[in-house]
C-alpha cells in the first residue's frame, strides 16, 4: 500500500520529489508499526479464560497475572476452591456483602475442607439469624487491615498478635512450623493454606475451616 502511494506521488511530482516522498512513506510505515505494537507485550498480557458456569461474566487469568475484575467477591466467584463458600453465600443472600468490604483481610475455608458437619453448622447459623447471621459470620472472618504473608510474618515473629474484625471481636494470628494460623479462641483454630489473594478491597486467605467456636 505504501509502495503504491510512493509510486503515485513520484509519478506526479517527478524524480526530484522521490527523496521527500520516500521519507514520507517510511514515516507512515513507522507510524503503522508503532500503533500496532505500542504498549503491547505478549508475555505480560494475561491469558484470560471463562470461569466455571454460574459465575456470569467474570474472568480469571491462567498465567498468574491479576484478572481484569478482582474484587474479593470476584476472587471468590472465580476460584473453584471457594465454590462451596460462593454457593452457600449466594443461597443465603449474603454474597453482595463481599462488595461492601474495604481494607479487609478476609479468611474463608476452601472447598476441600468442607464436610457435612460444617454445612450443618452454617445451616444452624442461618436458621437462627437469617442472612444477617451469615453476614455476621463473614464479619467475624474479616480482619481489619490488609495482612499479606509478609506483614503477617513481621507481626508474628516469635509471638501471637490480635487483630480486630468487622464484628468488633478479635482474632489471633500466629506462625509456627512454617505455617500461619488464625483463631478466634483455642477451639476454633485454622491453618492458612491459600495465602495472599489480593483484591481491590482487601486480601483473601484460604483457611482449613470456619472459625466457629466449639461448645
Amino acid at each position: 500500500m505504501i509502495t503504491d502511494f510512493y509510486r503515485k506521488v513520484a509519478h506526479r511530482h517527478g524524480p526530484r520529489q522521490k527523496g521527500p516522498t520516500l521519507f514520507l512513506a517510511l514515516t507512515l510505515l513507522l507510524m503503522v508499526v508503532s500503533c500496532r505494537y505500542s504498549g503491547f507485550n505478549r508475555e505480560d498480557t494475561p491469558v484470560m479464560m471463562p470461569q466455571p458456569k454460574g459465575t456470569d461474566t467474570h474472568y480469571i487469568p491462567t498465567n498468574g497475572a491479576l484478572p481484569f475484575l478482582h474484587s474479593l467477591k470476584d476472587i471468590v466467584l472465580g476460584n473453584p476452591e471457594y465454590g462451596a463458600v460462593a454457593d452457600m453465600l449466594n443461597s443465603y443472600g449474603a454474597l453482595p456483602y463481599l462488595d461492601q468490604l474495604k481494607d479487609i483481610t478476609l479468611l474463608l475455608p476452601v472447598a476441600r475442607t468442607f464436610d457435612d458437619g460444617t454445612c450443618a453448622q452454617i445451616e444452624d447459623i442461618y436458621t437462627q439469624g437469617g442472612t444477617q447471621g451469615i453476614i455476621l459470620l463473614l464479619k467475624e472472618h474479616s480482619a481489619m487491615g490488609r495482612y499479606d504473608s509478609a506483614r503477617l510474618l513481621s507481626r508474628t515473629a516469635n509471638k501471637e498478635f490480635e487483630v480486630g474484625t468487622a464484628a468488633n471481636a478479635p482474632i489471633i494470628f500466629s506462625y509456627r512450623e512454617d505455617a500461619f494460623y488464625v483463631a478466634r479462641d483455642k477451639t476454633s483454630e485454622a491453618m492458612i493454606i491459600m495465602p495472599d489473594q489480593r483484591g481491590t478491597n482487601g486480601v483473601l486467605h484460604g483457611i482449613t475451616q470456619w472459625l466457629i467456636p466449639k461448645p
